[in-house]
């Protein structure tokens, strides 16, 4: 297998692969939503909470807020463990009406651990209202509960995109086309790099030709990440992931007899 990154951006990168199955593929894209760790609130304690939210719904508006999370800074806890710095982070929540309480008010234990977009709105507190809360964090995986996951993967069948712009009437069939794909009076082939835009040209005139090989093994591959680790970092780790799967799978296997 190859893979190549195409693009990239805060929001979105795209990545080639080549030589590779759909099986392949397709488990790639659910370990990079479901089996990267990253760190999340899982636990709060409060001690003061007027707001106009119950303490479990509060709990919740905290736990969906995006961490950043550095790889191998934590490990991941047992079941039941204890807290500790190897594997917890905890954040202080002591904030007084009237103010809208924002992720940028929590005050974190840990400075790697900031939340990734501090203008997060948790709730509204009125004059006389407060909060006071020790809200601890930890290491989890999108298949224990999706406020874990760090992104979402998708992937679709490289086509082979064939682009004429010598054919009769181009002006007439670029009003045919999607906008997104022409640049100074040509269609571009470069622009034609999402299955919606993929989808609006085929089939439309014979400036772009859209082919797909049933037999194909190659991916157009794309990650959006919400915050906590890059698109590099969530692929890396997703497929070092894979590899380990496969070696304890491996070894299963070896120990039959």
């Amino acid at each position: 297998m190859n893979l190549t990154l195409k693009q990239t951006d805060e929001q979105k990168s795209i990545f080639e692969i080549n030589d590779a199955s759909v099986a392949y593929v397709n488990t790639l894209r659910r370990l990079c939503m479901k089996h990267v760790p990253t760190m999340a609130i899982d636990t709060i304690e409060v001690h003061q909470n007027d707001s106009g939210l119950f303490d479990e719904i509060l709990a919740h508006r905290l736990g969906l807020i995006a961490l950043n999370t550095e790889p191998g800074t934590f490990n991941m806890a047992e079941p039941d463990a204890e807290k500790s710095a190897a594997t917890h982070a905890e954040f202080a929540l002591d904030v007084q009406g009237p103010l809208t309480v924002r992720a940028e008010h929590l005050e974190p234990e840990n400075e790697t651990v900031a939340p990734v977009h501090e203008d997060s709105v948790i709730v509204e507190l009125l004059e006389d209202q407060s909060i006071s809360l020790i809200a601890t964090a930890r290491l989890g995986t999108g298949d224990e509960h999706s406020k874990y996951d760090p992104c979402l993967a998708s992937y679709y069948y490289k086509p082979n995109i064939t682009v004429d712009n010598s054919v009769d009437n181009l002006n007439d069939k670029l009003d045919e086309l999607p906008p997104q794909i022409v640049e100074d009076g040509e269609i571009q082939k470069d622009l034609i790099n999402t299955p919606e835009l993929i989808d609006a040209c085929e089939d439309v005139n014979d400036a772009v030709t859209i082919e797909y090989d049933d037999n194909t093994t190659d991916f157009i591959f794309t990650i959006e990440p919400w915050g906590q680790l890059t698109s590099e970092q969530i692929i890396s780790e997703a497929l070092r992931v894979y590899n380990d799967q496969l070696d304890e799978f491996n070894n299963l296997l070896e120990e039959q007899p």
